[in-house]
């Protein structure tokens, strides 16, 4: 059974090992997409701080995490949105444990903050990705998320400071289709549909 639920400080040494785990295994691959300046302890102990980490669990095993917020970088201030005014939610620090990898808990996750999008109203959802993470970017373009451009962030190192935003708007809705494989129950204890374009409706 998958859930997702919010995070909470007893969990900070094991996300911080899920992120540690993460980075190395994206360096093993020469994706040169986190460092050790970014995702730290420090960080993962702040979101959980502000309430807005969320963990998914394979029964009592931790694999994976996001941050949800609606804080935008500086750098999202240069990019050509199609939606200007409004309320989006942000996706930050998406992870999966390596050893959960390619079960398809990516998906889970992204379906998890598509129906917070809905059920908080927000007019969309926006995201950076690093463009040398082809996996990721074809997670996102596979699931309808709109390319509005790039930004070069020089916090990173050189040559590896380039992220695609991407965007999905259009979430005020009374029905939204998602095409989640699995069941996953909310943080709100809401259980949501397993199968295929089903209209989740609150």
């Amino acid at each position: 059974m998958l859930n997702v639920r919010k995070g909470t400080m007893n969990l900070l040494d094991e996300l911080d090992a899920m992120y540690t785990e993460c980075k190395k295994a994206l360096l093993q691959k020469k994706i040169y997409q986190w460092d050790d300046s970014y995702p730290t302890r420090e960080h993962i102990a702040y979101h959980l701080e502000q309430g807005e980490l969320y963990c998914l669990f394979e029964h009592d095993s931790l694999v994976g995490a996001v941050v949800l917020n609606e804080w935008q970088s500086p750098e999202y201030e240069l990019i050509d949105w199609s939606e200007t005014h409004g309320r989006f939610l942000i996706v930050h620090s998406f992870v999966i444990h390596p050893f959960a990898q390619g079960k398809g808990y990516s998906k889970v996750l992204l379906s998890f903050w598509e129906n917070e999008a809905k059920r908080k109203d927000y007019t969309g959802i926006r995201l950076d990705a690093f463009t040398g993470n082809p996996v990721s970017l074809r997670l996102y373009e596979k699931n309808h998320y709109i390319c509005r451009g790039a930004v070069y962030f020089s916090s990173k190192q050189p040559p590896h400071n380039w992220y695609n935003c991407y965007e999905k708007n259009s979430y005020n809705r009374k029905s939204f289709f998602t095409s989640s494989l699995f069941a996953i129950r909310s943080v709100h204890n809401r259980s949501y549909s397993t199968r295929i374009n089903t209209p989740l409706t609150y």
